[in-house]
């Protein structure tokens, strides 16, 4: 029975440095693109001012956040830091802003005012996939309810 404990905890230890391994290599390959496109994006924010662009560029530095994100959770062992009170309005509106831009016709009805104990990140993140789900598998003009 110890040897089995003992033949696990090696295993999951190999594991774990695989996902460590693995999330560096996407990591690595996902930040050198995002890294050329942001310049490309500099340079046209130098000539041109527009919403859009700044969009982009929130849309660019979310990007980053994700990746670091995935980073930081494969080399922590998957545990979730910083866990805070936060007003559940804010973090959907804030998703929603990232993920609009795709639908303009589509609507958020946010209920409520509730507060949740959550990573920040990681719930925005949450929210983001859940919304932009919604939008895809609702449609353009879909009306989401939170």
């Amino acid at each position: 029975r110890e040897q089995l404990l003992r033949q696990r905890e090696r295993e999951l230890a190999r594991q774990n440095e695989q996902l460590e391994s693995f999330a560096s290599a996407v990591s690595h390959d996902l930040q050198n693109p995002l890294n050329v496109a942001m310049g490309y994006l500099e340079l046209a924010q130098e000539q041109f001012d527009s919403d859009e662009l700044a969009r982009v560029q929130v849309a660019h530095e979310r990007m980053e956040t994700i990746i670091q994100d995935v980073l930081a959770l494969a080399r922590s062992g998957q545990t979730v830091d910083e866990v805070e009170p936060l007003p559940l309005k804010r973090v959907v509106a804030e998703a929603w802003n990232t993920v609009a831009t795709s639908s303009p016709e589509a609507t958020l009805k946010i209920d409520g005012i509730a507060e949740v104990d959550a990573h920040h990140g990681r719930l925005r993140q949450l929210f983001e996939n859940l919304l932009s789900n919604a939008i895809r598998h609702g449609g353009d003009d879909v009306t989401i309810r939170v």
